[in-house]
């Protein structure tokens, strides 16, 4: 199943930070263009962050 990630990058060269949302089925790098400045940025998607987007999209138990 392919997640929906969003996720706030923040470029390293002059700190702009832009929004980037990708369907990711398992964990993988890729480039992004900083809107900015036009610096090539790599984002890393891990196993870890998949599961933590699968844990916000479960149903949570009501509270009483």
């Amino acid at each position: 199943m392919n997640w929906r990630m969003r996720a706030v990058v923040t470029c390293e060269g002059c700190g702009f930070r832009q929004e980037v949302a990708r369907d990711i089925p398992e964990p993988t790098s890729f480039h992004l263009i900083c809107h900015r400045c036009e610096q090539s940025l790599m984002v890393t998607v891990t196993q870890a962050d998949i599961r933590t987007a699968q844990a916000m999209l479960r149903p949570r138990a009501p509270i009483s």
